[in-house]
């Protein structure tokens, strides 16, 4: 049984939950310059929907990247769908998987979700469906089915 990727990056609704809930998007953007990575990671969001700005991956997977090297796990969540996308990034499963592992590390759902994927169907990653359920059950006990 071939198990499908689903990727989701996070719905608008839900676009400025982080520290970033009550600003503006110019607001968001000084912030994201600054340095702050909630901000970075949803400038990118922004960036990756066309939402307040015009829809451009590349500029998204700058701010996801910007985000994720500082360790911010929803940034490494998103730069890795944007490496397993080929979403502003040449398309490359390896970087994928390195970025879904990242954030999995911190306990983000959606990432243990991606790295079981990527484990159950070789994508970037050694073949190997015990490391996959065990990812797959640390997703699921959050919810994350």
């Amino acid at each position: 049984m071939m198990i499908t990727t689903l990727f989701v990056i996070s719905p608008l609704v839900m676009l400025f939950a982080s520290s970033t809930s009550s600003l503006s998007l110019q607001e968001v953007l000084n912030k994201a310059k600054q340095g702050d990575a909630a901000a970075q990671c949803d400038l990118g969001e922004c960036y990756c929907a066309g939402e307040g700005v015009t829809k451009d991956v590349y500029e998204a997977a700058k701010w996801f990247r910007k985000a994720a090297d500082q360790g911010d796990a929803k940034g490494q969540y998103n730069l890795g769908v944007c490496y397993d996308k080929g979403d502003g990034v040449a398309k490359d499963v390896h970087e994928a998987a390195k970025w879904f592992r990242k954030a999995a590390d911190q306990g983000f759902a959606d990432a243990q979700y991606n790295l079981g994927v990527c484990y159950a169907n070789g994508n970037g990653v050694a073949k190997d469906v015990y490391e996959a359920a065990k990812w797959f059950r640390l997703a699921a006990d959050q919810g994350d089915a």
